[in-house]
């Protein structure tokens, strides 16, 4: 991002959020749609983000294991 002028300092600030964070989002290998978005909009390439995708929150769900008989 750095060869495009872009530095995680100016999308912290534009996104309310701590440099840390942007980097954070950026070197996943995916990262919330809204944010996704917002990363577009200040003219940052899309081949620069991760795959758009919203994980479901909250606790997993239980594995049921088989009672023995």
């Amino acid at each position: 991002m750095q060869r495009k002028g872009i530095t995680f300092t100016a999308l912290a600030r534009e996104l309310d959020v701590t440099p840390n964070a942007v980097s954070k989002l950026c070197h996943q290998s995916t990262m919330p749609t809204r944010r996704h978005a917002a990363l577009l909009g200040l003219g940052v390439p899309v081949e620069l983000l991760p795959t758009p995708c919203d994980l479901k929150t909250g606790p997993k769900p239980r594995v049921q294991q088989s009672q023995p008989e």
